[in-house]
């Protein structure tokens, strides 16, 4: 799953009322976290 799907499955839940918004980060910031992680596993 990447950055984009997570933040559309986020969306639909946040449509359902399953979430608050301020509880969705930014697609850029999901997207940042991942490069993080990749990198730091990659080490």
């Amino acid at each position: 799953m990447n950055a984009q799907q997570i933040y559309q499955e986020l969306q639909k839940r946040l449509n359902k009322d399953k979430l608050e918004p301020e509880e969705v980060s930014r697609l850029s910031t999901m997207q940042n976290w991942i490069t993080k992680t990749t990198n730091e596993n990659l080490k």
